[in-house]
């Protein structure tokens, strides 16, 4: 065996034994630059929509926390509590003149039964 055909074998060893971890550290590479694209967002292009990155789309949550608070507190008859209660309120009344009617319906009901037992 001649030093060319040693270095070649040699060569072919160290790739086969460099394959795996080449093949791993390249496949992680992959993973990490589709996680960077996908932090940072991509802007639009012909053809295709802008992706926001992580960032805007937190920006955009916060808001619409925001939005959400301003609806759940109330602030003097403008947000969905204030009318939720104003709701509520008038639910009340309305079951307190239903019981109301209820018992008059019930006294006439009486009333006409007994003047049908009295001949």
């Amino acid at each position: 065996m001649t030093a060319e055909w040693v270095a070649a074998i040699a060569a072919v060893v160290a790739v086969v034994i460099a394959w795996k971890p080449t093949r791993w550290a390249w496949r992680m590479l992959l993973r990490t630059t589709e996680f960077l694209d996908d932090w940072a967002g991509h802007p639009a292009r012909p053809g295709v929509p802008a992706r926001p990155g992580v960032m805007s789309r937190l920006q955009a949550i916060e808001q619409l926390g925001q939005q959400i608070r301003a609806e759940t507190q109330l602030n003097g008859g403008g947000s969905m509590r204030d009318e939720v209660q104003a709701t509520a309120r008038d639910v009340t009344a309305v079951k307190t003149d239903v019981a109301a009617l209820r018992q008059r319906v019930e006294l006439f009901e009486t009333q006409r039964s007994d003047r049908a037992k009295t001949p």
